[in-house]
């Protein structure tokens, strides 16, 4: 059997583990890149890696066998990674498979309500959108991924009420960056707090036993007055193996 005719027998097979290849750097590039803002950079080079795997040469056959005895290794590790990167939202974030529009504008109006209502406890300002917009959008994809930056607003905001974080200037919710099939929702926080309360909101969201992952970490001083203003990204990552490569995400 000459190269041409093993590429066409096992074409699938070899870009199924390359794919998987890629998908665990990346992942385990994401999961490392606290206080850092390369998720992005990551993303588009495991897109530009895949479209290369496509037009490399035909593989040789000991390769092959090779990348065989790897493939239940790698699908092992590729899944616990998965499974530490995935978000564990409510099920009050996820939309029903009738009146999605509806269930949407309910859940966040909701949410709105309620962290309202936490962080009025404490006289915390929050912005009372929480990254939301006021239109709904039109796509079912959209909302889903609105609600999955909503569940981590609720999460971060109520950590900022139990540590006592002075006020959280504004929230931004991009949802699905990133092109092909990673795909990333960034939630990014501008907080003004002191030092050591910092400190412990960071605790919170890095807690090992259920941990966000943070991708965005500064620091500033304001011109006047004590205190620290932070900014923190928390990214939420997804693989949709089924996306072709090239495509875009919402956003």
């Amino acid at each position: 059997m000459d190269f041409e005719e093993l590429w066409a027998e096992h074409k699938p097979f070899i870009l199924l583990v390359g794919i998987a290849l890629i998908v665990l750097l990346v992942f385990q590039g994401v999961k490392t890149a606290i206080y850092t803002d390369d998720t992005g950079r990551a993303l588009a080079s495991a897109s530009r890696s895949l479209a290369s795997l496509r037009s490399e040469p035909v593989a040789k056959r000991s390769e092959v066998a090779e990348e065989r005895e790897r493939e239940a290794e790698l699908g092992e590790r590729l899944e616990r990674l998965r499974g530490e990167l995935t978000l564990n939202v409510p099920d009050d974030f996820r939309l029903p498979e009738v009146n999605a529009k509806s269930a949407f504008t309910r859940v966040v109006q909701e949410t709105r309500d309620k962290v309202a209502e936490v962080a009025g406890l404490k006289n915390l300002h929050v912005p009372y959108e929480l990254g939301v917009p006021s239109i709904t959008p039109n796509t079912r994809e959209e909302m889903d991924r609105y609600l999955l930056g909503l569940a981590v607003v609720e999460r971060v905001v109520t950590y900022a009420v139990d540590e006592g974080v002075r006020r959280v200037e504004s929230i931004e919710i991009r949802p699905a960056r990133g092109t092909g099939f990673l795909r990333e929702t960034r939630v990014t926080f501008r907080v003004l707090t002191e030092g050591r309360v910092l400190g412990a909101l960071l605790d919170r969201i890095l807690d090992p036993a259920n941990p966000l992952v943070l991708t965005q970490f500064q620091v500033t001083h304001p011109p006047r007055g004590e205190g620290v203003v932070a900014t923190l990204g928390i990214s939420i990552v997804e693989v949709d193996p089924d996306r072709p490569v090239g495509e875009e995400g919402v956003g």
